[in-house]
């Protein structure tokens, strides 16, 4: 950069010529005898002791000559000091000449010529900082005294308004470069004037070189000049943390004035900040020659590149205890100082990119403003390295340093180290010490450096989509121990993991990597063979692919080779701090990339080199920290589309295998990293692995090194993948790394189901990798690995074949029992981890398997049920509102196989079982508690459930296994669980003829009644059955869990045996008559026996009169003649009657009209009134008194009760009642992103145009239901007003309908559809004409709670870019609950697989399964898997949601309000009168 501009290095180590005055010739008591004689006179007009006075100096010569007094006077011993204090406080007031104000005692020669002067003045203070020969304690505390009152003089001049000419800008600054040069150029001696101000120097000199930049920019030479100055102060701690300080100063305005305001800003404190008034092209200049003045950082790893300089040589010489330049003590620093600078270039990095954090949760940090701790891959905690607080004497003399400089003068840029420690301290609790890599040797004379100043401020969003886009912060436990938030940006943000995200503008990263990439490189090989061949090669290639072997033309380092006699603290493991740092810097910029973006194949090549070379690099148990950097920050590399990633396949399964596979906890070497966070970080790089071998299959890995074993296959690496992860499932302790592993295992089962389904015919998975050379898996195995397939033993069945685990069944079989028995065994007490359990065996439960396991399938069943008992059976303690949720879960799970698999209700065990449990549930106790026990009968039981969830939880199985196994779909279906008559065509079937009916009309003819929670709904009227007029009764019963119509008809005999039609009404005919008559004998009747006229007659004979006695009127003469009359004709007839009768009975010998013939049968019947009866829903009333009232029908012990149809709001409410499904209705919005698109208007018109978006779009969509016509769809559409439409129920209609050409599923007329007999699933893409806000989202929170409605739409949106995902504009899209909103993003990479990135609010429930957060999922399985896991989502929202009820609840509640609004009050007698009524009114 400078190779043309001459140094002033000269001028820096030749002092003799500017420095040195007349009075040195003298015998030194001579010399010492004028100085105190003329600084004191001069001295005591200064107003320091007494009121300032006139100087006595009026001529040139004269304040020449005591200027050349005074330049001796500054070179002397330390013994004069008051002399030696009289001379600086001489020249700090008269170098107050340069300001606007100079003060009394400045000279009038001084203030007419003041930058003549004052650049005199300031070469003759040099002599204040020569080191003495005297380096007692006190002689170097009153030396630095001094020395601080002269460098806040100089901090005023830079600072405060002066009137600096150039070349005294350039004297300033080449006067602190020669003081640095002084103090910090010999060797570090404890305890010596350079130790003790090396801080102080270094911050004055870096604040006045920016206050130079901005006011007089510095000449090149003074830059050169600085750039190599500063390479002879490497072995000083404070050069790197200045340097670092003010990168990251000048780092925060360069961002702003490169990408405005709404990149993340840096932030620096107002004291630290760069000068306002700095121009943008002097920040950018600044920035550039500061970030280049140490040089090559990494030549900090080199004791002998450090040691090179002409004071470590004459040390090294004049000292017995040194033999050569690089053993010197001090040297034991370099390791921390490595680390430290290769730590500021990856906080540069980091900057540039946009790494944003969000502040600590309440968990975290318990008081004060949350700030963000010191970015490291490898963060120490407090107390485990050597870091040692600044001795009293130095802290007092920084303190005296920066206290005062004056009124109005500018904070320092740079401030004192312990100042800047003091304040972050202040601000984030105790800042965790640092290690020394390696120890100092055992040396006590040479403490560890002191942590670096607090520099990495957290980055601020100001753009509302990185705000959105920052995820939870970590739980406290992850948050104290320890991985960065470096480590954390390459982990991604999620639900579940520390949450740090990267800007959508940020800086390309062959940009970034042309800053700092050659520094990375070098950085990340230092200790190998690469970084030793790297210099014996340097400047001899030039090709590309070595771009990290490349380092600047000045390094030192190719010159110089290492020592074979390196001390053991300077040894190249000691360095592994740094190299991590720079690992991880590497991963952060390449897992940086854009979707569009290109980086350079030199930079690719360069880093799969440096990765394969560290993961390569593996020995002993203990993970090593550059092996730990590497996976928490490369969790994203499989997902980003890098050209030829896939060769380090192979390398990091090794690493991952590490890691994940080790039978004892993790630990990292010399660092506190949590093994949680490394297992996490390797669990999510495996997760992205495992859909490569079925992707790829027999495509060979081509690794970038060739080593010792065979190439693999990817087809090969698919069983030892399979077994990490289930090895894994195993030994995981860690919840969120137990919830990604369930995800990706599922994932794995069910694109191994699709992919035999799809080859159906061809051999199994394992078979064609037994093809492919299996042989070979076992010595791809890294050499301390073990076997991941048998890691896990599992039961044995002996008359099963043993299955490979990387086959579908076999991986079923053994996810399973490994997933049943963690349930039971350690996941029991953990919400979450159980929730992903169950979601999984449900999940299990869907897969299709060519041959199905009939036993795995009944032990998993068993599993659940034994679940549950145990679950249910904790101590009361226990019980909290999460353990039921896991029961409620758990009956759920059960509900799902059993719709699954209905052949398992054959089994008698598993029935008995079901049926245990569903009355555990229900009533809190077996009927049977323990086997030989005599059972409790139910209506002895006392009902004292876990809880009213877990009753209704088990209600709802019972509904399923009574109603729904076996039977679904139905007739009706899958689009509905109920009939699809209604009153209306229940009516129209009666009167074929007819025109619809008026809803109320319709009601009118029918009587409802309500028994417990069944709404029955009596019709009397035949469905046009008028040829067997038997009595017929149509039924419409609502119940908890669906809408059923019945037609019953009352028989006394089976249709197979009546024979005729008719039956009832035939005649079962006569015998025949007998030929001959039988013998008629004429009797005639007497009514007193022959002998009664010969009886004497007595007085009591006579007591009756006679009749003609009387008769003794004429009106009774003429009534006794009328009735003779009467009789008469009464005698004649029936004379006429008995010769008819004769005659009949003569000719045919029966009498047929005395035959006894039966009633015709009825023909008109009160059906419903039958109905209730035989049904005994017809309960006794009350007697006495109490059915004098009016009482209404529904009291306790009455079970059936009469609505009102007639009343107003019926109808209303009863199609409520049916618009109440028992399955849970979900809606998911899919969404097109193209790429840039940041607005809801353009992402809303790519929805009105399906068929111009990308081909995998259109079929994913199909992959995710069935298309439907929202006009007669009867089931849920994604919107409540046009939802379950019983219009219409013509279902072949309805599947014969096609979609529109182009399609549009906007819910307007045309939607995706999904359902089982569980949950419906409306899938909508909104489009500009019909947006999202008409959907639930749209509905206020309370009333949707209050209601128990549908919950807020999941979105899934498909990304051209995944960049595009920070900036969806998910806010205007979901309205007011977009907060509430979970978003699943899914990318296409350019290999066909998709990326998943996940994105929700925070709460105790994190993201469902099985998608999990960096999951890479293949074609044929992602619409399977993101339709599972927005069921999964949902069902997840309303566990939490304690307003939630159940659906048949809900309808149980429906049917509850009905009662009580609609029920008729009507006495005994009114009631049955209703029943005997033919309108069905009241009497």
């Amino acid at each position: 950069m400078y190779q043309d501009w001459v140094s002033l290095s000269i001028a820096v180590h030749d002092r003799e010529a500017e420095t040195r005055s007349v009075l040195s010739r003298l015998p030194a008591p001579a010399g010492q005898t004028v100085v105190a004689a003329v600084v004191r006179g001069i001295a005591s007009t200064l107003g320091i002791a007494s009121a300032p006075q006139p100087s006595p100096l009026s001529a040139a010569a004269e304040v020449d000559w005591c200027m050349e007094v005074i330049c001796h006077g500054l070179s002397l011993p330390l013994s004069e000091h008051d002399t030696i204090r009289d001379c600086v406080n001489i020249y700090c007031e008269w170098l107050t000449a340069l300001l606007p104000a100079p003060k009394l005692c400045v000279p009038d020669a001084v203030q007419q010529r003041p930058n003549h002067y004052s650049r005199r003045m300031l070469n003759h203070l040099q002599n204040l900082f020569v080191p003495r020969s005297d380096q007692s304690i006190d002689t170097i505390n009153r030396q630095a005294v001094l020395c601080h009152r002269v460098l806040r003089t100089v901090q005023s001049l830079s600072n405060e308004p002066a009137r600096l000419e150039p070349d005294t800008w350039s004297t300033l600054l080449l006067f602190l470069l020669t003081v640095n040069d002084s103090l910090l150029s010999p060797p570090t001696v404890k305890d010596d004037i350079g130790d003790q101000m090396y801080e102080r120097v270094l911050g004055v000199l870096f604040e006045v070189w920016i206050q130079a930049c901005c006011k007089c920019f510095p000449p090149p030479p003074l830059w050169k000049t600085f750039r190599e100055s500063c390479l002879h102060w490497r072995h000083r701690p404070g050069l790197v943390d200045q340097w670092s300080a003010v990168m990251t100063a000048l780092t925060a305005r360069l961002l702003e004035s490169m990408y405005g305001p709404g990149f993340p800003a840096l932030a620096v404190s107002e004291e630290d900040a760069v000068p306002a008034s700095m121009a943008p092209e002097a920040v950018a200049q600044t920035w550039y020659r500061m970030l280049h003045t140490i040089g090559n950082p990494v030549e900090i790893s080199s004791a002998a590149a450090v040691s090179s300089t002409q004071q470590f040589l004459q040390y090294a010489i004049s000292s017995e205890a040194v033999i050569e330049p690089h053993q010197h003590p001090c040297l034991s620093q370099l390791p921390a100082i490595f680390h430290r600078a290769v730590r500021a270039i990856s906080l540069l990095v980091n900057a540039f990119l946009g790494v944003t954090e969000p502040p600590l949760n309440e968990s975290t940090s318990s008081s004060g403003p949350p700030v963000r701790k010191e970015s490291s891959v490898l963060s120490p905690s407090p107390g485990s390295g050597s870091g040692v607080t600044p001795p009293a004497q130095r802290r007092h003399t920084r303190s005296m340093g920066s206290g005062s400089a004056g009124k109005g003068s500018r904070a320092s840029i740079i401030g004192g180290l312990g100042s800047r420690t003091a304040s972050a301290s202040s601000q984030s609790g105790p800042a965790p010490s640092q290690s020394t890599a390696g120890g100092v040797g055992g040396s006590s004379e040479h403490p560890a450096p002191p942590p670096p100043p607090s520099v990495t401020q957290p980055l601020q969003a100001h753009s509302p989509a990185a705000a959105a886009a920052a995820a939870p912060a970590p739980a406290a436990a992850a948050a104290a121990a320890a991985v960065s938030s470096a480590a954390a940006a390459a982990a991604g943000g999620s639900a579940d993991s520390g949450a740090v995200s990267l800007a959508p503008g940020r800086a390309k990263c062959n940009s970034v990597l042309h800053l700092f990439g050659a520094w990375l490189f070098e950085a990340a090989l230092v200790g190998t063979s690469a970084h030793s061949s790297a210099k014996h090669t340097q400047g001899q290639s030039k090709r590309a692919s070595a771009a990290y072997l490349d380092s600047r033309k000045s390094s030192t380092s190719s010159q110089t080779p290492e020592p074979a006699d390196l001390p053991a603290t300077v040894t190249a493991d000691k360095f592994e701090r740094g190299r991590a740092e720079a690992l991880g810097a590497l991963c952060r910029i390449f897992c940086a990339k854009k979707t569009s973006e290109e980086i350079l194949p030199s930079y690719l090549a360069s880093f799969y080199l440096v990765l394969h070379e560290v993961l390569s690099d593996r020995e002993g148990t203990e993970v090593s920290q550059n092996l730990a950097a590497i996976l928490l920050n490369c969790s994203s590399l499989l997902q980003l589309d890098l050209d030829g990633v896939n060769c380090l396949l192979p390398a990091l399964t090794d690493a991952v295998h590490h890691v994940i596979a080790s039978p004892r906890p993790i630990t990292v070497r010399d660092s506190d990293v949590s093994g949680a966070a490394l297992r996490r970080a390797s669990v999510r790089l495996l997760v992205s692995m495992l859909a490569l071998p079925l992707h790829f299959q027999g495509l060979p890995v081509r690794e970038p090194v060739p080593g010792d074993r065979p190439p693999v296959s990817f087809l090969q690496l698919r069983p030892r993948l399979v077994g990490l992860l289930v090895t894994g499932l195993q030994q995981e302790a860690d919840p969120v790394n137990c919830q990604m592993m369930l995800g990706g295992l599922l994932m794995c089962v069910q694109d191994s189901a699709l992919y035999e389904e799809s080859c159906h015919g061809l051999h199994d998975i394992s078979t064609a990798a037994a093809a492919a050379g299996s042989q070979h898996v076992t010595s791809a195995a890294a050499p301390d690995s073990i076997s991941a397939s048998s890691d896990v033993s599992f039961p044995e069945d002996p008359t099963d074949e043993q299955l490979a685990i990387d086959s579908a069944r076999g991986l079923y079989v053994r996810a399973i029992y490994l997933v049943c028995h963690r349930l039971m065994t350690s996941w029991k007490a953990e919400l979450n981890t159980s929730l992903a359990a169950l979601e999984l065996l449900a999940g299990l439960a869907r897969v299709r398997l060519q041959h199905q396991d009939v036993v795995e399938c009944k032990r998993a069943v068993k599993w659940l049920c034994d679940y549950i008992c145990h679950q249910c059976s904790r101590p009361p303690p226990a019980h909290s509102k999460d353990l039921h949720s896991t029961i409620v879960a758990a009956f759920r799970c059960v509900s799902v196989w059993l719709l699954e698999h209905p052949y398992l209700l054959d089994d008698r065990d598993t029935l008995a079982t079901l049926l245990e449990v569903v009355e555990l549930g229900i009533s809190g106790t077996k009927s049977q508690a323990k086997y030989g026990e005599p059972p409790v009968m139910k209506h002895d039981k006392q009902l004292k459930p876990a809880s009213m969830r877990v009753k209704e939880a088990a209600e709802a199985l019972l509904y399923v296994l009574m109603e729904q196994v076996d039977y679904f779909p139905c007739a009706s279906g899958v689009w509905s669980l109920s009939s699809h008559l209604t009153e209306a065509s229940l009516l129209h079937h009666c009167h074929p003829g007819g025109g619809p009916q008026h809803r109320k009309a319709a009601l009118a003819q029918f009587k409802y009644f309500v028994t417990e929670s069944l709404l029955i709904a009596l019709l009397e009227q035949p469905l046009g059955n008028d040829e067997d007029p038997q009595p017929t009764v149509t039924c419409l019963m609502r119940g908890p869990s669906l809408r059923t119509a019945w037609m019953l008809q009352l028989r006394h005999l089976p249709r197979h045996k009546s024979g005729a039609r008719l039956t009832s009404t035939s005649n079962p005919g006569r015998p025949l008559p007998m030929s001959e008559p039988a013998t008629r004998h004429n009797i005639t009747p007497a009514f007193f026996p022959d002998a009664v006229d010969r009886i004497p007659s007595c007085k009591a004979d006579r007591s009756i009169p006679t009749l003609e006695s009387l008769i003794q009127d004429q009106k009774s003469a003429s009534e006794h003649n009328q009735m003779l009359h009467l009789m008469e004709q009464q005698m004649s007839r029936e004379s006429v009657a008995r010769r008819a009768v004769a005659s009949r009975t003569a000719s045919a010998g029966l009498n047929m009209d005395t035959e006894c013939v039966p009633p015709p049968p009825s023909q008109e019947f009160q059906t419903a009134r039958l109905f209730l009866s035989h049904f005994q829903l017809l309960d006794d009333w009350p007697t006495a008194g109490q059915d004098k009232q009016q009482q209404p029908s529904f009291r306790p012990g009455h079970q059936l009760v009469a609505l009102d149809a007639q009343a107003p709001g019926f109808a209303a409410d009863l199609d409520a009642l049916d618009a109440t499904t028992f399955r849970t209705c979900d809606t998911v919005h899919v969404y097109y992103v193209r790429s840039g698109q940041t607005n809801a208007a353009s992402v809303l018109a790519n929805g009105a145009s399906l068929s111009s978006l990308d081909g995998p779009f259109s079929e994913f969509l199909l992959s995710l239901g069935w298309p439907v016509d929202v006009s007669i769809h009867p089931g849920w559409t994604g919107r409540p007003e046009t939802s379950f439409n019983t219009a219409q129920h013509d279902s072949a209609g309805r599947s014969d309908r096609a979609p529109p050409d182009p399609p549009s599923y906007d819910g307007s007329r045309w939607a995706l559809y999904w359902a089982d007999a569980l949950t419906e699933v409306a899938f909508v893409v909104p489009s500009s004409s019909v947006g999202p806000a008409a959907g639930p989202a749209a509905a206020p929170e309370a009333e949707r709670k209050r209601r128990g409605g549908p919950e807020p739409p999941v979105l899934v949106v498909w990304l051209e870019s995944f960049d595009d995902h920070l900036t969806f504009p998910s806010a205007e899209l979901a309205g007011d609950a977009s907060n509430a909103n979970y978003i699943i993003f899914i990318h296409a990479l350019q290999n066909k697989l998709y990326r998943i990135h996940l994105q929700g609010p925070s709460g105790k429930m994190t993201f469902a399964s099985p998608l999990v957060e960096g999951l890479v999922v293949s074609r044929r399985s992602l619409g399977h898997l993101v339709r599972q896991t927005a069921i999964n989502v949902c069902t997840r929202r309303r566990l939490e949601n304690e307003n939630s009820h159940p659906p048949h609840v809900r309808r149980k509640q429906k049917i509850q309000e009905m009662l009580m609004k609609y029920q008729m009050n009507m006495s005994q007698p009114e009631f049955y009168t209703m029943l005997f009524s033919a309108d069905g009114s009241q009497c």
